[in-house]
């Protein structure tokens, strides 16, 4: 199966929002109107992959999911190497710096990323911007989780709901599919916070301040968009 992305290349979908003073480029995601602030790409080794991740060190001001299909070599966040195996989940926050030492190495299996604001999760949508990084959704991109490994038995199940969330994308315009969207998004970052260590229960009604991740970020580090309007896939992660 070859490479498979909705909606435009991310060159057309991303935007450079900024550089920071050690000259990593920061991206942001730049809404389509009347589309989810989701997109979906998929990696597949035997296909030729014309819009791969820029082969730099790069940042951006939205929230990626990749799940790994089939091992396909490794890459650094906040310069901690993360390997790429199969069944693997990886998380990447908004201003978390994504290293790529080869890009060739990403097209030596198969995997999904799922780029997407977190405005775009209905039970995201009316929580402070500050409470975000502390949502239960949002547990695999806590401060110490980042990563987490889905049981074999599962798998076929995210593959089921990453081509589910596509085949929505591809079609934004039919019935129903922002509800689908948002549904499917949601049901994957249920699962994904279930592979986080120490996951809260539920969320905390009265979470509002800024959480310790986002009282460090700096004001070099870029935010999360606060709505659908400031919020592209980097080209690719």
């Amino acid at each position: 199966m070859g490479h498979f992305s909705v909606g435009d290349s991310p060159e057309v979908l991303s935007r450079l929002r900024t550089v920071r003073p050690d000259g990593t480029p920061v991206y942001r995601y730049h809404q389509r109107p009347g589309r989810p602030a989701v997109s979906v790409t998929r990696f597949d080794a035997e296909a030729a992959h014309p819009t791969l991740p820029p082969d730099h060190r790069h940042a951006h001001d939205f929230l990626v999911l990749i799940y790994v299909e089939e091992g396909m070599g490794s890459f650094a966040v906040d310069g901690a190497e993360r390997s790429l195996r199969a069944g693997e989940v990886h998380a990447v926050s908004p201003g978390q710096v994504v290293g790529v030492s080869a890009v060739a190495e990403l097209v030596r299996g198969r995997a999904w990323t799922v780029a997407f604001t977190p405005d775009a999760v209905p039970a995201l949508s009316s929580v402070s911007a500050l409470a975000w990084a502390r949502h239960p959704l949002l547990a695999l991109f806590a401060s110490g989780a980042g990563h987490g490994r889905v049981a074999e038995s599962d798998r076929a199940n995210w593959s089921a709901w990453l081509a589910d969330l596509a085949g929505e994308l591809a079609d934004p315009g039919r019935l129903g599919a922002r509800e689908a969207v948002a549904a499917l998004l949601t049901r994957l970052l249920v699962a994904s916070a279930r592979l986080a260590p120490d996951a809260p229960a539920t969320p905390d009604p009265s979470s509002s301040g800024s959480s310790p991740r986002s009282s460090r970020r700096s004001a070099n580090r870029s935010p999360p968009p606060t709505s659908p309007a400031r919020s592209a896939t980097p080209r690719g992660t």
